[in-house]
């Protein structure tokens, strides 16, 4: 949240102050751009590690089911289950 005093009332420095408070924002926004990709890549990249630290805890918890022929599609299911439970995106 952003708070403006604004201290001078004349209309040529209001205008002034405008013209500020446009290019500060402007400046922030394109930081903000810039930050974003970096973010977002970052909780991709948070996402895949932890989908595959889940899988291969699955696979560690479920040798005993695999062993009695538990189908692939089954595993995929509870996986994906298990995995949305804890807020992870299923792909």
């Amino acid at each position: 949240m952003m708070w403006i005093v604004y201290v001078v009332l004349s209309q040529q420095n209001q205008l002034i102050l405008q013209r500020l408070k446009f290019v500060g924002l402007w400046r922030v926004q394109g930081f903000l751009i810039q930050l974003f990709p970096l973010i977002s890549l970052l909780i991709g990249s948070f996402q895949v590690w932890l989908n595959l630290n889940l899988l291969l805890h699955l696979f560690h918890l479920n040798i005993e089911f695999l062993s009695l022929e538990m189908e692939i599609p089954k595993v995929a299911m509870i996986f994906c289950t298990y995995s949305c439970a804890v807020g992870v995106t299923c792909y």
